[in-house]
């Protein structure tokens, strides 16, 4: 999964989360090197045992599909977690933004992803 260091080093992480739960908390994060290329950041809670975002991180390197979330990276740090992925924004935040269309269309991609993740896939659980 990595480094510690080659992975949070290159980063500049927002502290405050944008968005958290019982088992993770999502941060917007940016390259250093390249500050136009956004990526989202979950970062696993201490009380999470066993970690889910590790499952989920091993399922997102092995299953790639252009409907499913784009993984970027995972390591440890401490007593927590991190995975990196493509910049994410939580459905609640922008549905009241989107016309008909783009709705059907989103709509059709998450059909396109269950379709491929049944037929094809065998999760690590």
């Amino acid at each position: 999964m990595g480094n510690n260091k080659s992975h949070s080093s290159l980063l500049n992480i927002d502290e405050k989360p944008y968005l958290s739960n019982t088992s993770w908390t999502l941060h917007h994060a940016t390259f250093k090197a390249q500050p136009d290329r956004k990526v989202s950041l979950f970062k696993s809670t201490q009380s999470d045992k066993p970690p889910s975002l590790d499952k989920c991180a091993k399922n997102l390197m092995l299953h790639r599909h252009p409907n499913i979330l784009k993984y970027v990276a995972s390591w440890n740090s401490g007593n927590h977690l991190f995975l990196a992925t493509e910049e994410v924004t939580p459905l609640v935040n922008v549905i009241s933004k989107q016309t008909p269309l783009q709705i059907c269309i989103g709509l059709q991609c998450i059909l396109k992803a269950i379709h491929f993740l049944h037929d094809k896939v065998t999760f690590l659980w």
